[in-house]
């Protein structure tokens, strides 16, 4: 029993299971429960120790045990995917999608600022919805509300039709081809409003406002009046073709969805970015999103050729493999324009006013302070400005200003150390590369194209900002003290590799950062201090990297394509007397003898790269590269 558990469970638990049978079997009954309940203590204390070759946390981070109750600078409040925050006075509410044990359920976490800094939980974390996808939150005095996704797989589908389209993959392909909108995926969902007490919980049940098919994946969410204004990412089908969109709600006091969805006239790919601003004075309610809209081409299609292109380069033996004609549907060309920012006017008594498209963005981060707009500009083809805007009852940009004057961005590449000058008696790797020592980014330059950005009104003309670089290394500060001043700056490292942030109050410079990868991570609590971590350091590459594994990855090409050959081959009874044996064997083993030498000079390169500091992934990537099958023995006549 024990010996089956211990390939899926820690060495305490498979101890529990074995006691116990044993127990049960020649003791009490009442013994066995005391046995158990004392070694599940010992076995959970056990678990909770880091195992070996676990992923090392970095210092000053301290990963949640489910939701501590109070929470100090530096260290995570939960393991979130997504979230959302709001900050009234002293008190902070964050919803966020839970990972881990909570893995999807959305919750609402209330917290206390202490006088030391410290954050501590109210009481036990609410639970807004089961499942939820994305989430965003509002609240002022007379209470909060929150609008999320539910994703729906396979909507109307019965479980007789989902067993079997499970199990049939024929049967999956003819239904994504009879459904115009395409395959139901988990970006599918039911957009809710739930309107939330002074207490963080639900009052009354849920409001679903739309069902989306695909796309759903960003919402936002803003007072308006006495109600409330909604807006979210979906899909429509548009000339035969799944395309996204954005679309919008009002809501009443009441939780009553007041009229019908607004569509906003959208159609194309959506970006990350969706902010709305509420109805001010004379100015209707506005919405600003990041995408790439889709229109019709009024010049002609180009003519397709009457042959192939490639048969005029293919030389015999070799031929070109038929291609099946093009499937379109008729009617005009759809291009769709590179990223950019659109916005839209949604005035009350009115229909929504025509979509207005912005300028082209450098990074897909939209933000707003206050009535005011900020969004990375593209300047040609590698320069960028940081830039903010107010926006007109019509939706235009208008007083648009320059923060940060149009210059580079910054480089793409992963962040590493630089690489140190090889020592003299370091035989076991070839000579140090002679690509220069890269230089490191300004803070300018990180500033005009940042991962992520966020910004707050702290006066009349008075903007304080928060970025992220784009190796997530970096937290640039910036203040502004006017729309025409120079911008004063300074760098922080954030504690590890960083994703989302949000500007909590800039006069105590707290923020929140939600660190880990891609898919989720620890949402840290972070007061920052007053040091200067000065410029980052990147690494562009390795030349003698990039040819080492270019060579490595042809070989292996070689070998791969003889082995089509030699495999079925050798596997045939009459292999030992197939004249045609004895040149494919000593192909083969030339072409693995190839193969052996520059896998050899490439983890040789590996090694010694991160002797200097790189990360360890370089020899995961070399040895994932030389894993050699051993070459069977050859064929031999009885």
């Amino acid at each position: 029993m024990c010996a089956s558990c211990m390939t899926y469970a820690p060495t305490a638990l498979c101890s529990v299971a074995f006691t116990v049978n044993l127990a049960l079997h020649f003791g009490p009954r009442a013994h066995a429960r005391l046995v158990l309940a004392a070694l599940l203590s010992h076995a959970a204390r056990a678990h909770a120790q880091p195992r070996p070759g676990a992923a090392s946390v970095p210092p000053g981070v301290r990963r949640p045990v489910g939701t501590p109750p109070t929470v100090r600078s530096g260290e995570a409040l939960a393991e979130v995917r997504m979230y959302a925050s709001v900050r009234t006075e002293n008190t902070l509410r964050i919803a966020y999608i839970g990972t881990g044990r909570v893995r999807g359920r959305l919750l609402l976490a209330t917290l206390q600022r202490e006088p030391d800094g410290s954050l501590r939980r109210t009481g036990t974390d609410r639970e807004l919805a089961p499942s939820a996808s994305a989430v965003a939150l509002t609240w002022d005095a007379r209470g909060g509300a929150a609008l999320y996704v539910t994703p729906t797989p396979h909507r109307n589908e019965s479980e007789r039709d989902r067993h079997a389209r499970h199990h049939n993959g024929t049967r999956s392909m003819q239904d994504s081809l009879r459904n115009p909108l395409g395959t139901p995926s988990l970006t599918a969902g039911d957009v809710h409003f739930v309107r939330l007490d002074a207490q963080g919980a639900p009052a009354g049940r849920p409001l679903r406002l739309f069902s989306e098919n695909a796309r759903a994946f960003r919402v936002a969410l803003v007072r308006e009046g006495d109600g409330w204004l909604a807006g979210w990412t979906g899909a429509h089908a548009l000339q035969g073709e799944v395309r996204g969109t954005v679309r919008f709600a009002r809501i009443t006091a009441d939780a009553r969805l007041q009229g019908a969805t607004i569509e906003s006239g959208f159609s194309g790919p959506q970006g990350d970015g969706l902010v709305l601003f509420s109805s001010q004075n004379a100015s209707p309610a506005r919405a600003a999103w990041s995408g790439e809209h889709c229109h019709t081409d009024p010049t002609p299609a180009p003519t397709a050729p009457a042959r192939d292109p490639s048969e005029s380069i293919e030389t015999r033996p070799r031929f070109v493999i038929p291609q099946g004609p093009l499937h379109e549907i008729a009617g005009p060309r759809v291009v769709c324009d590179s990223l950019s920012l659109y916005t839209l006017a949604l005035p009350l008594q009115a229909p929504a006013a025509t979509l207005v498209s912005g300028p082209a963005l450098a990074r897909d981060t939209l933000t707003r302070a206050g009535e005011t707009l900020l969004f990375s500009q593209r300047e040609g083809h590698d320069r960028a400005s940081l830039r903010q805007a107010q926006l007109a009852p019509d939706g235009r940009l208008v007083s648009v200003t320059t923060l940060v004057s149009p210059g580079p961005t910054t480089h793409e590449d992963a962040p590493a150390r630089v690489i140190a000058t090889a020592q003299p008696d370091d035989r076991n790797a070839p000579t140090d590369s002679t690509v220069p020592p890269p230089t490191p980014p300004q803070r300018a330059e990180i500033l005009r194209a940042p991962v992520a950005l966020d910004a707050s009104s702290t006066g009349p003309r008075e903007l304080s900002l928060a970025a992220l670089s784009i190796a997530r290394t970096r937290v640039i500060i910036a203040q502004s003290t006017s729309a025409n001043a120079e911008i004063s700056m300074r760098s922080v490292a954030p504690i590890e590799s960083a994703h989302e942030l949000t500007w909590v109050d800039p006069a105590t410079q707290w923020l929140l950062l939600r660190v880990g990868d891609g898919l989720g991570g620890p949402l840290v609590h972070l007061v920052l201090d007053r040091t200067d971590a000065g410029p980052e350091v990147i690494w562009p590459g390795d030349e003698r990297l990039r040819a080492h594994l270019l060579r490595a990855r042809i070989a292996r090409a070689a070998v791969t394509d003889l082995e089509h050959s030699f495999g079925p081959l050798s596997a045939r009874s009459d292999a030992a007397t197939n004249p045609s044996m004895v040149g494919l064997t000593n192909s083969m083993r030339r072409v693995r003898a190839r193969w052996t030498d520059a896998c050899d000079s490439l983890q040789a390169r590996a090694r010694f790269l991160v002797r200097r500091g790189l990360p360890r992934e370089l020899e995961t990537l070399a040895r994932q590269q030389c894993e050699i099958p051993a070459l069977g023995a050859a064929p031999t006549s009885q």
